[in-house]
């Protein structure tokens, strides 16, 4: 194991350094120009709406123009860093859950840090998916070891930084709904979002500009499916007259809401889950959520990617569903990424393509789910080895 681990790890390593000079759109029509406009003195870039990301994301940014690094270099040093953090916590959770060996543990170590999708996404493109990615993960190993408060605490951070952690509250509800008197934790998500705003307001920002910046997002791509392998790929596909696509809008909003009132139920009814359980409806639910939802971009799926990840790493007899899932985000980063030389020459990708693939790893970490059973018990929550 100690070979292929140090091989993957140096190729891994061999791959972002290549990859950091790369420029991709997003970053000179975005990243660049938020980065530009945050070296100002202090805060004073909130006073005008100059990004559409949440201030916490925005203040991390502030805190590389201290620095005298590139922009382009910063940013995905910023991504990178939450890379190395995703890959020691997926090794903290293994060694948690009874995988001692030094040896597997490294090269699962090295397995995570060379994941494809998550080396494109920091080192290529300098996304922000691995630090929100990252608290999610935090959340979920605070779950694991029965501690409300900062399994809620972490969650808020991550939801201050993308709203794609959403993905992950039907997991943290059940839980904290599982014993009655956790449930006041909930109210540290309103009040870290609310404190992750105060600084941009007070520096002169418009409160409600801030404080609604998700409502923005969310209404800026109307299309059914925006670059996304999700379920209306298909739909997007055929070109549906306007009040079609409204009712397809509506039927996959109140789908997916159902599937996280159902996902939210299997969590809280557990008594005792077993940390298998556990971790397959994570799964199940950063991946079928963001299947069913409209609007959805190819990267909402990066929390499906972790734990896909995660889950095969402790359980490898499940490889074959984080292949899928993997293998369905890099296909669907290709249009995204086509102006790049290398991409260019790789052939078109079909949406429909990876919605199908992932299709089949949802139905498989469905047939998980229900082949793993559930422990009752009154007082207790989690059985850890």
């Amino acid at each position: 194991m100690w070979p292929v681990g140090i091989f993957l790890l140096c190729a891994s390593i061999v791959l972002r350094v290549i990859s950091y000079p790369v420029i991709t759109s997003d970053y000179t029509y975005f990243l660049k120009e938020w980065f530009n406009a945050l070296s100002t003195p202090g805060l004073s870039a909130f006073t005008s709406p100059f990004a559409d990301y949440a201030p916490l994301y925005l203040y991390l940014i502030k805190f590389l123009t201290l620095f005298p690094v590139s922009s382009l270099y910063s940013i995905k040093t910023l991504s990178v860093v939450f890379d190395v953090g995703i890959t020691a916590l997926t090794c903290l959770i293994l060694y948690m859950l009874g995988i001692t060996d030094r040896a597997r543990l490294f090269l699962s170590f090295a397995i995570v840090f060379i994941t494809p999708t998550f080396l494109v996404n920091s080192a290529l493109w300098g996304q922000s998916d691995s630090p929100y990615a990252f608290f999610v993960l935090l959340s979920f190993y605070f779950l694991l070891r029965d501690k409300p408060s900062f399994a809620t605490l972490s969650f808020s951070v991550a939801l201050c930084l993308k709203v794609q952690a959403i993905f992950f509250l039907p997991i943290l509800a059940g839980y904290l709904f599982r014993r009655r008197e956790d449930l006041p934790y909930i109210v540290l998500v309103p009040i870290v979002f609310l404190a992750s705003i105060l600084p941009a307001w007070v520096a002169g920002g418009s409160f409600s500009y801030w404080f609604m910046i998700y409502a923005k997002q969310s209404g800026e791509y109307t299309s059914l499916s925006v670059s996304a392998q999700s379920l209306l790929s298909y739909a997007q596909a055929l070109y549906f007259p306007g009040p079609v696509q409204n009712a397809l809008f509506w039927i996959s909003i109140i789908a997916s809401l159902l599937a996280a009132l159902y996902i939210f139920v299997l969590v809280a009814r557990a008594g005792l889950s077993g940390p298998e359980r556990m971790m397959l409806l994570t799964l199940l639910c950063v991946a079928l959520l963001p299947y069913l939802l409209p609007r959805m971009h190819e990267r909402y799926f990066y929390l499906a990617d972790v734990f896909a990840v995660l889950f095969a790493l402790w359980r490898p007899r499940a490889w074959y569903i984080a292949v899928l899932v993997v293998l369905s985000s890099l296909l669907s980063y290709q249009p995204f990424l086509s102006q790049l030389s290398f991409v260019k020459a790789l052939p078109y990708v079909d949406l429909r393509m990876p919605a199908t693939i992932l299709l089949f790893a949802i139905i498989f970490i469905v047939a998980e789910v229900r082949r793993t059973p559930e422990i009752e018990h009154e007082d207790a929550r989690f059985s850890l080895p």
